[in-house]
């Protein structure tokens, strides 16, 4: 069966990690015999690097992620969810093909914004300066624990070409169809949406 779209499915591991992975990699694989086509697959070849296989589905490990168990798959139907630590480092985008960071990892002391008004120059800079490392590597990026869930992060993360924008902070809005604005139950300043097409961006196979 041949798919024309394209989905990324993040798995979160929250239990022990290569327990968990096997038994979702023979779910996977069930999945897979039945239905030619549905995930991406990764199979080790010769040189020691991947051969893949695009899917509809591109499933990315994260969480407690069995590094060390991925790597010795000789076929894999997921891909790892990468860190700070692993830019620079070489690591082929077949195994990690999204870097994954806490924002105050990246943004702390002289860097650090709290998210609202403009954000600062320096801050901006070194954003872009790890936009360009990650995707210079073939990979996407997203961070978590953003400063504040709201179009004053959202906008710049846009504005520097941030591949997947998402907050997990529990902030929770009502839409007011009248005005277009979303209100905070909690307390905080009102704010006007971006487009969602805007701000949260699909993972492409083709970057």
């Amino acid at each position: 069966m041949l798919y024309s779209l394209n989905l990324s499915l993040m798995v979160d591991i929250k239990s022990e990690d290569v327990s968990t992975y096997e038994r979702l990699h023979n779910v996977l694989t069930n999945y897979a015999v039945d239905n030619p086509g549905l995930f991406t697959t990764y199979t080790k070849n010769a040189s020691g690097g991947y051969d893949t296989q695009k899917g509809a589905v591109n499933v990315i490990i994260s969480g407690n992620r069995p590094r060390d168990y991925m790597l010795s798959q000789d076929l894999r139907y997921a891909a790892y969810d990468g860190r700070a630590d692993d830019i620079g480092k070489g690591i082929a985008p077949e195994f990690i093909p999204l870097i994954s960071g806490n924002w105050n990892t990246f943004f702390n002391s002289d860097l650090a914004w709290d998210g609202l008004g403009t954000i600062p120059d320096d801050t901006k800079a070194a954003l872009d300066d790890i936009v360009a490392q990650v995707h210079g590597e073939n990979k996407i990026l997203r961070f978590w624990n953003l400063p504040i869930d709201a179009p004053s992060v959202w906008g710049p993360l846009y504005d520097a070409n941030v591949d997947l924008i998402r907050d997990f902070q529990r902030i929770k809005y009502t839409a007011n169809k009248n005005d277009n604005h979303f209100h905070r139950r909690e307390g905080l300043p009102t704010a006007t949406p971006l487009s969602p097409n805007k701000y949260a961006r699909q993972m492409s196979a083709q970057r």
